[in-house]
């Protein structure tokens, strides 16, 4: 069982730790800059490549250690509008990857997987090393939001068509393959968001928070894993919603202060590096 750390009062607004917004304009220069580097890498024709991507916890509770997994457009850790799977259930409500990263090492498509050690506190960085190549440049990252019944944030981008973008448009426009814009931070897409199922989740840089549909959202401590609550394997009696949809917050219905503990901006942000070989 994963240790959960305190969490402190939610920063004031002069803090370094603060919610922030990310204006969209900052992450399209971000993703086109880091899109032209990896054009480079794919028209050098490199078979394999180590990259650093970089996680910080921008949102006002711990995140459970975050998942992230490289892979081709034939795999996908699940899809909005259909019901979460058994290891993606347990991620979104405990906290708990293994479940998670064994589907996907056994999993047609997926090519790596690396797991931080552990809980990313707010405002805490953790970087990841994984393995990218020609066909696998889908790159999937979640974790759970600790003090919430279900909920889980995930960034997706695909390499390859950002590169593609970014050597066909503008210096002044991208692919938001940073860190989620202020308008799409809890925005959705047709593919992503509370419509009909998709086949995949968007794979545009951009931060989401989605809730998995397996346990309903009550809010009490008696059954949410993380600090100030504690409760573990506890799920209410009613059911969940059934399907991964985009979360709504903390909404005050139990014991949660939505003062404290709710979202209104990218709840992570992403950076990407490519080892030097």
């Amino acid at each position: 069982m994963t240790q959960l750390p305190s969490v402190p009062p939610r920063p004031s607004a002069g803090s370094p730790y603060a919610p922030r917004r990310v204006p969209l304009r900052r992450a399209r220069r971000f993703g086109l800059v880091v899109a032209l580097a990896f054009a480079l890498f794919f028209a050098a024709g490199l078979a394999q490549r180590s990259l650093e991507v970089t996680v910080t916890n921008t949102s006002p509770q711990p995140i459970s250690p975050p998942i992230l997994i490289s892979h081709s457009a034939d795999y996908v850790p699940f899809a909005p509008g259909a019901p979460a799977s058994a290891a993606l259930a347990a991620l979104a409500e405990e906290g708990a990857t293994a479940g998670l990263a064994a589907e996907a090492g056994g999993a047609m498509g997926a090519y790596d997987v690396a797991v931080a050690d552990g809980v990313l506190p707010p405002g805490a960085s953790v970087t990841l090393r994984i393995e990218v190549r020609e066909g696998y440049e889908h790159l999937s990252l979640l974790g759970m939001l600790v003090v919430t019944n279900d909920a889980f944030a995930f960034w997706g981008t695909d390499l390859a068509m950002a590169a593609d973008m970014a050597s066909n448009m503008g210096s002044d426009t991208g692919s938001d393959m940073g860190s989620g814009g202020e308008a799409d931070a809890m925005g959705g897409s047709t593919d992503g968001g509370m419509g009909a199922a998709s086949t995949h989740p968007p794979y545009d840089g951009i931060v989401r928070v989605y809730d998995a549909g397996s346990e309903a959202n009550s809010e009490a401590c008696a059954h949410i894993p993380g600090p100030p609550c504690g409760s573990h394997d506890a799920a209410p009696m009613q059911p969940g919603e059934g399907h991964v949809a985009l979360h709504g917050g903390i909404l005050g219905l139990g014991d949660l202060d939505p003062g404290r503990f709710d979202w209104t901006h990218p709840v992570l942000t992403v950076a990407l590096a490519a080892d030097a070989m």
